[in-house]
């Protein structure tokens, strides 16, 4: 919720963002309109430094045990 006060984005926008933040991952986010679909494409203009990256990484491996390690191995598996 910090992270998006700040940026003034959703917490939504702030994890599209950090999935965005990774080579080799594509986030498929849902819609259900126009307006939906503009605030995730907002998204994309959210840069999280590397300590707010490495926070919310961290924060992954805790709240989703082998999210990060799905990130990490996509690149692997796709050859980037």
């Amino acid at each position: 919720r910090n992270l998006g006060e700040k940026y003034g984005a959703s917490v939504g926008q702030v994890a599209l963002a950090w999935v965005f933040a990774h080579e080799g991952c594509v986030a498929i986010a849902g819609a259900k309109n126009r307006e939906q679909a503009l605030n995730n494409a907002a998204a994309g203009n959210i840069q999280l430094t590397s300590d707010e990256m490495e926070k919310l990484n961290k924060l992954s491996m805790q709240t989703r045990p082998g999210a990060m390690e799905i990130i990490q191995t996509i690149p692997r598996i796709l050859g980037f």
